[in-house]
């Protein structure tokens, strides 16, 4: 058949008109997908139990805001923070919205830059790099582009530059600066021809102010210099009198943020390469994001080694089509989908069709081990729509779902660095996530 008939649709009814759906129906219906499908016994499977376990810190929330890369990422370096300043875990929380305000920042300046000093048209631009999907003129971002932010402008805690409203309901916020940039863009064009490249900067410099005084009217103007004090663990009072950011981050990071790999899993390409995407930093030294792509199981026994170490692993996962809203398991088998008819697409073929994409960054704090094999996994979550703050990933979970894994190099075997080291093959923008 080509067309449906109404011949057809009675048909369709009464082949479905039998007890068993329109039992279904009724439950569903009345309670929801949640609900009417939830296989109980699979959260007993899953206890909040780890024998591989970090310490918990501050309790991040981004609310309705899409910045889960900048709080994962933040999740990763805060323990070697609270280690250097000898503080209580509880009593120190990083301000998420200094990181993400020079993020938009940086962003704009990469996009001014690049319409200055490259032959292009704004339906390329739309195109590429200021696509509202995976261009840079999106919330989210990669670990990258964290470390290189954090690299420049240095750290401040959340007293020094709190959030807004607009910043934890970012809708608007978005929409306003993606509206002012692409003005900015189209204005930039049409002068192109007409102006010197000394003068062309400097067109781009006032738009810069104009894009600052933008960003702190909504965000707040983040400091220069902050007063902070706070009591160590022994009850020492620690005062920090006119320190900028630059100086707090040198005084109290100690890792080196650059040491930090980005490892994928796609099957689509070849294993034990280097790739990289275009547009996907805002780093104009090195305006691409690359990775090494990675049988899904080297991922797992990266990331134990890592947790192993102490060290929490920030990734990158699909997790709309999982979560029941009350229960805090991660498990492909939590809700019985084929009663719906329906069988989820397997890995493979998910990320081929992008209905498995890395979606939303989380945190690695925890696993449980059985014959050194996971068995689930402890993972931080920053967005309290699902209404926990950790999750129990069952492993099931993590074969068919998470893509992404951030490893320290210390970490890698030699293949592995010898794979870091070579050069980079270039992927579509939309390839890996």
């Amino acid at each position: 058949m080509k067309n449906i008939t109404l011949t057809d649709i009675d048909v369709f009814a009464e082949n479905y008109n039998i007890p068993e759906n329109k039992e279904l129906e009724k439950l569903i219906t009345k309670q929801g997908i949640n609900k009417a499908l939830l296989d109980k016994k699979i959260i007993a499977e899953n206890p909040f139990e780890f024998n591989v376990e970090l310490p918990s810190y501050h309790h991040y929330d981004q609310l309705k805001s899409g910045r889960c890369w900048c709080f994962s990422s933040v999740n990763m370096i805060e323990g070697n923070i609270i280690e250097n300043m000898n503080i209580n875990p509880e009593e120190l929380s990083l301000s998420i919205n200094y990181f993400t305000f020079f993020d938009k920042l940086e962003k704009t300046n990469f996009i001014y830059n690049y319409i200055i000093e490259n032959k292009t048209d704004i339906e390329y631009l739309n195109q590429t790099i200021i696509n509202d999907n995976y261009g840079n003129l999106i919330e989210g971002s990669y670990y990258t582009d964290f470390a290189n932010i954090v690299n420049k402008y240095g750290i401040v805690p959340s007293k020094a530059m709190e959030e807004t409203i607009d910043t934890n309901n970012s809708e608007k916020f978005i929409i306003l600066w993606r509206e002012k940039v692409k003005r900015d863009c189209l204005d930039i064009l049409e002068k192109k021809s007409k102006l010197s490249i000394i003068k062309l900067y400097e067109l781009k410099k006032q738009k810069l102010n104009d894009m600052y005084c933008f960003l702190s009217k909504i965000s707040g103007q983040p400091p220069l210099k902050f007063n902070y004090e706070y009591n160590d663990k022994y009850g020492n009072l620690i005062t920090l009198e006119n320190i900028t950011p630059q100086e707090f981050k040198k005084r109290y990071l100690t890792i080196n943020l650059e040491d930090f790999v980005f490892i994928v899993s796609n099957p689509n390409l070849d294993y034990y390469k280097k790739y990289y995407k275009e547009f996907s930093s805002d780093n104009s030294k090195q305006p691409y994001l690359e990775f090494i792509n990675l049988p899904k199981e080297i991922l797992k026994s990266l990331t134990i080694k890592q947790l192993k170490n102490k060290m929490p692993v920030k990734f990158g996962c699909r997790i709309k089509i999982a979560p029941h809203s009350e229960i805090n398991i991660l498990d492909t088998r939590i809700l019985d989908l084929q009663k719906l008819g329906i069988d989820l697409l397997d890995y493979q073929n998910g990320i081929k069709a992008k209905t498995i994409t890395s979606e939303h960054g989380m945190t690695f704090e925890g696993v449980h081990l059985e014959n050194e094999k996971p068995v689930r996994w402890k993972v931080e979550n920053s967005h309290h729509k699902y209404s926990n703050q950790f999750f129990i990933m069952n492993d099931n979970y993590f074969d068919k779902n998470v893509i992404t894994v951030n490893i320290h190099k210390s970490f890698l075997s030699k293949k592995q660095l010898e794979i870091l080291k070579s050069k980079a093959i270039k992927v579509s923008n939309n390839e890996i996530t």
